[in-house]
């Protein structure tokens, strides 16, 4: 017994730790989202910060007519203009225009400052809470062969290069985020987030150790009810009989009846129907062994006084249930008869709630009557 209660604590923390496995990998894929989200929100602001703290001057502000008339953009880099049309890039407002137009001149000039970006990006990490390693790359494409000419744009240009300055082997990546026009360039975040991080955010009682600390707890308890109790059970239900659609229980003497109805049974009925019963599944009586066994006498002698039982017997149940009918052989005895096509189902289920109840009826009237 102590084996068994020793395989099923080592079975219940198996459980357990597979259940925080679980709350593990829901906690890595929630902090992921989050940085993810909060990534794909501020990056776009990055470019004014480097801008600001290159200390480099911001766009003027064209007259609102003026931008609304632009056809196209023009671009002078290198001793090389490149002329975008407005079918490419035109964004609604002015003021995003000037954004992705700043991260572009950043872009050209080499300054978009990469270890800014990773202080942003370490910064962002800060204000989620979350402890780890960090870093970003910066993919770019050569705008030139973007944009051709004015009216003509490839999109299937390979990467020019890429910039970084951490080196994170493992982890995640979020984005990427586009930068700059029509996303020439496309900045990566890459997180470390440290086992001991994720398991110090998960969750140490979620919804599923709630359910599996319940159905433990739930176990346990039948199952100690049972180890108390169905010794009890088993030895009262030996004395309880299934006959038809009746239950006869011997332990107290009493028969109940399908309808709930439950009528004692008292004398020498009672040695009768265990004398009947013990021919299961005949359910055969010798009138002979009968007045022998019960009045010590033939069955000549005896007969006045079987006659009388047997009628008790059939008054007490046989009656009232369908599915029985009781037959007797002047000479013989008496037979049991059992129509199985009678007998309803799931008797068991039936009767055992009308014992309890009877049990308790019991007990609250013998209380009442001893105060």
């Amino acid at each position: 017994m102590k084996r068994k209660w020793v395989f099923l604590g080592l079975f219940f923390v198996l459980i357990m730790m597979f259940s925080y496995c679980i709350n593990y990998h829901v906690c890595r894929k929630y902090l992921q989202t989050k940085v993810d989200l909060a990534f794909q929100e501020e990056v776009l602001a990055w470019g004014d910060t480097i801008f600001e703290k290159k200390g480099f001057p911001q766009w003027g502000r064209y007259h609102s007519n003026a931008y609304n008339n632009k056809k196209r953009t023009r671009i002078a880099f290198n001793n090389d203009t490149i002329e975008i049309a407005r079918r490419y890039y035109y964004p609604e407002d002015y003021n995003e225009y000037c954004r992705i137009c700043s991260e572009t001149s950043l872009l050209l000039t080499d300054n978009y400052d990469i270890g800014i970006a990773d202080s942003l990006f370490e910064g962002l990490i800060k204000r989620l809470d979350i402890d780890a390693e960090v870093g970003v790359e910066l993919h770019v494409k050569d705008l030139c062969q973007m944009f051709p000419s004015g009216d003509t744009m490839c999109i299937d240009v390979p990467v020019a290069k890429i910039l970084s300055e951490q080196n994170i082997n493992d982890g995640f990546v979020v984005g990427p985020v586009g930068i700059g026009i029509c996303n020439h360039a496309l900045l990566y975040g890459f997180v470390d987030i440290p086992t001991s991080e994720i398991i110090s955010k998960m969750n140490k009682l979620d919804s599923i150790q709630k359910i599996i600390i319940f159905l433990f707890i739930l176990y346990v308890f039948v199952w100690y009810v049972y180890l108390k109790y169905s010794p009890l059970f088993l030895a009262y239900k030996k004395n309880v009989w299934l006959v038809g659609n009746t239950c006869i229980d011997l332990n107290k003497n009493v028969v109940y009846l399908w309808s709930g109805v439950c009528k004692p049974i008292v004398g020498n009925r009672v040695v009768l129907i265990k004398l009947l019963l013990e021919t299961a599944p005949a359910y055969k009586l010798v009138k002979e062994d009968v007045c022998q066994k019960i009045w010590k006498r033939n069955a000549k002698d005896g007969q006045s006084l079987y006659n009388v039982a047997i009628s008790e017997i059939r008054t007490s149940f046989v009656a009232e249930d369908p599915a029985l009918e009781l037959k007797s052989a002047p000479r013989e005895g008496t037979e049991l008869i059992i129509d199985k096509s009678k007998v309803k189902k799931w008797r068991w289920v039936h009767f055992v709630p009308i014992i309890i109840f009877a049990s308790i009826k019991k007990k609250s009237a013998t209380e009442m009557s001893s105060k």
